[in-house]
């Protein structure tokens, strides 16, 4: 009788638990996102405020499901052998929080490489495990008793394992897409850098917890260890959406950095990642603005013009001087290449 309660109810308790405690770091991120970045476009802030409301509901069924089988009917061995209405609510909440998040990434992929082929192929992955949700919730109703459950090993293991791809994939072409990016400043060295670990942080939780609940699932169709891990799938989505727009903050200070460095004595370059104050309020991401300046050495035109140079000497200078401008015009060009628009 124990180890049934541990594998039915605890299952249920631990993972209410560890919801709260996401939950928590959920609502605390979204305060900081919407007291620092209100000049955010309003359609962002729709997606955040939708992504918080479907959280909201997983999190009180989630309560209602503990509270049913602990509380209301305690010692009922009749209706712990039965998954109620919260099993397929939690499914479609679940299945919501990631396919927005997903969705959200994957435009922001799109606006930064306008590869229709790659994107279609994100959507369609992101889309296929929201319909794997969708169908496990219709074959729990259909089939509501833990004895069943083994009627939905296959839409489950679509949903969990197309989710596991979309976030494994979205992360990969970004972190590609940033690689191919070459620059010889040491400071967008760095952006690229945050950037791409932001990437990996994008597409490692969701991923690596789809993966976990899948397995713990196949091991044991009929505890709910597996659902105790789903329920904290939706906040680990929702989190990864908070913490890429949040992070914008650290990554403009990166490149505004960058505006401050020089690469050489007579030519700088100047990659600023920051967004400027009269910004369109559609810029939701960086844009990477580059520059390029020549600077004569004014000490050195003054020593050449005392010492009357001669004319292949100034021919030599004229020279340097071209050289110096088509190395500032490659490294604007290079830089240019560099247009991370809503990466974050």
């Amino acid at each position: 009788m124990v180890g049934f309660l541990d594998n039915s109810l605890g299952g249920l308790l631990g993972g209410t638990w560890a919801n709260s405690y996401l939950f928590m770091v959920e609502i605390i991120m979204a305060f900081r996102y919407f007291s620092r970045f209100r000049e955010d476009p309003l359609w962002l802030k729709f997606v955040v405020c939708m992504t918080l409301a479907v959280d909201l509901t997983s999190t009180i069924n989630h309560y209602a499901c503990a509270y049913m089988y602990t509380v209301i009917h305690w010692g009922d061995r009749d209706f712990l052998q039965n998954q109620n209405w919260t099993f397929p609510v939690y499914l479609v909440t679940t299945g919501a929080s990631a396919v927005i998040v997903q969705q959200f990434l994957i435009y922001r992929f799109w606006t930064l490489t306008n590869g229709r082929i790659v994107t279609a192929y994100l959507a369609l992955a992101s889309l296929a495990a929201f319909g794997g949700a969708i169908a496990t919730a219709v074959i729990v109703v259909q089939h509501s008793t833990f004895g069943e459950r083994g009627a939905v090993r296959i839409p489950v293991t679509i949903w969990l394992i197309a989710s596991a791809v979309a976030d494994i994939s979205i992360a990969a072409t970004l972190i590609f897409v940033l690689q191919k990016y070459k620059t010889p400043f040491r400071k967008t060295q760095s952006l690229i850098k945050q950037l791409t670990t932001l990437a990996i942080q994008t597409g490692s939780p969701g991923s690596i917890l789809a993966a976990i609940a899948l397995i713990v699932y196949l091991k044991d169709p009929d505890g709910n260890i597996s659902v105790g891990i789903g329920f904290t799938l939706g906040r680990v989505y929702a989190i990864t959406l908070l913490n890429n727009l949040i992070s914008r903050e650290k990554i403009r200070r990166i490149g505004a950095q960058s505006a401050n460095g020089f690469t050489d004595l007579h030519i700088s370059g100047i990659c600023n990642a920051s967004v400027p104050g009269n910004a369109s309020r559609n810029e939701t991401g960086i844009h990477v603005r580059c520059t390029a300046e020549i600077h004569v050495d004014e000490e050195r035109s003054s020593d050449t013009a005392a010492l009357s140079p001669t004319v292949n000497e100034n021919h030599e200078d004229r020279e340097e001087v071209t050289k110096s401008r088509k190395s500032s015009q490659d490294d604007t060009q290079s830089c240019k290449k560099l247009d991370i628009t809503s990466m974050v």
